[in-house]
């Protein structure tokens, strides 16, 4: 009797099949419609009769569910038995089966911590960081390096599957996958730990204390500069640790999301949060809670007219305004003139508030005379 073999160009055609495995996703079987479109190159190879490729069909439409990155080792393995099959092994429906059970069962407890919780999180946000800066590469870095590895563990894995046999589970035994789920948790928590210092930026402008250097310049001590004096990101570890207790405690994320950007606006408009706008002072001997209250709900309420002349901002020329544009007050907020006496010099009407949908969001230095 001729030995039937499969061939290279069989594992391709299944490797490529094996990318749609989700396209007849249901819920009776899962994947096992497209385990079975997986496996029709071999079937054909390794069976010439019409009546011995529906009854290996008809072996692999039973359910089948593990991570369709890690499929790989389990399509292998089966092409395997039924070449040995094919060629007068004593190889029954129940033993293929059990195989498949089996190691699908064990595939899925590695790949969904290795693939879902630890490849696309880290390659998310490595893409993501650089889409946060404006630059295209973001995107393709996260498709391509993602997709780059779940081909690889595909590839691999399938070929290690056939070319193991049956062996492979006695490989995959022990504390091997469970050691590989660890470090690739580690590896994971270190690479979102590194990305939570660049993602997550929290910044307290108010005003402790200014002094006067002995060169004429005024040093500024805020909350934000006490606070990285003492541990840099503290507020942004914080911040994390805090979400993921509540996540823990099984507060729904939808509910987080909304209580962060309130904690934003909010902080925003009484300008205790902030990354854009200049300091604010904390209220004090020179700065009192009425006038904080004041310029809170002239913000609050959108106010073109709000000038503020009680900052103590370094010493300025005479045709120099600085001013920030506060995109949702539609203010100008934290200028002050040196030296003009009674009557300030208004702001001109270059510098006035852009229409809403040109409004910047950014500090600007404007110059000339008025």
């Amino acid at each position: 009797m001729e030995q039937r073999k499969i061939t290279r160009s069989d594992l391709v055609s299944m490797f490529l099949r094996s990318n749609l495995q989700q396209a007849s996703f249901n819920f009776e079987r899962i994947h096992g419609l497209g385990f079975c479109y997986d496996m029709i190159p071999a079937i054909k190879r390794l069976y010439p009769l019409k009546e011995d490729q529906v009854a290996a069909l008809r072996r692999h439409l039973v359910f089948f569910n593990t991570t369709p990155a890690v499929c790989g080792p389990v399509i292998g393995v089966t092409a395997a038995m039924e070449e040995a099959r094919a060629n007068g092994a004593e190889i029954d429906d129940g033993t293929i089966n059990g195989i498949k059970v089996g190691l699908m069962g064990l595939l899925a407890g590695v790949g969904d911590p290795l693939v879902w919780g630890t490849l696309r999180p880290i390659t998310t946000a490595l893409g993501a960081s650089l889409a946060l800066s404006g630059n295209i590469l973001g995107p393709l870095l996260f498709f391509f390096i993602f997709n780059a590895v779940r081909l690889a563990m595909k590839w691999y894995g399938l070929q290690l599957g056939f070319r193991k046999g049956v062996n492979i589970v006695s490989d995959m035994g022990g504390n091997v996958l469970q050691k590989l789920t660890e470090g690739a948790s580690i590896l994971g928590l270190f690479v979102m730990g590194v990305l939570v210092t660049k993602w997550t930026s929290i910044n307290v402008p108010l005003v402790v204390s200014q002094t006067h250097a002995a060169d004429g310049s005024t040093v500024t001590m805020t909350v934000q500069n006490i606070l990285d004096q003492l541990c840099p990101g503290l507020l942004a570890l914080g911040l994390t640790l805090l979400m993921v207790r509540l996540l823990n405690k099984k507060i729904n994320p939808v509910w987080l999301i909304f209580a962060l950007f309130g904690l934003g606006i909010i902080g925003n408009a009484l300008g205790f949060l902030s990354r854009f706008f200049a300091p604010a002072r904390l209220p004090g001997p020179s700065l009192n809670m009425r006038w904080f209250m004041k310029t809170t709900a002239l913000r609050l309420y959108g106010k073109r007219d709000l000038r503020l002349e009680t900052f103590d901002l370094p010493e300025m020329q005479e045709d120099e305004i600085l001013a920030t544009v506060v995109t949702d007050s539609l203010c100008l907020s934290s200028w002050k003139e040196a030296n003009l006496g009674e009557n300030h010099k208004k702001v001109p009407d270059d510098v006035a508030p852009p229409p809403h949908h040109h409004r910047p969001r950014v500090l600007r230095r404007y110059s000339g005379r008025g």
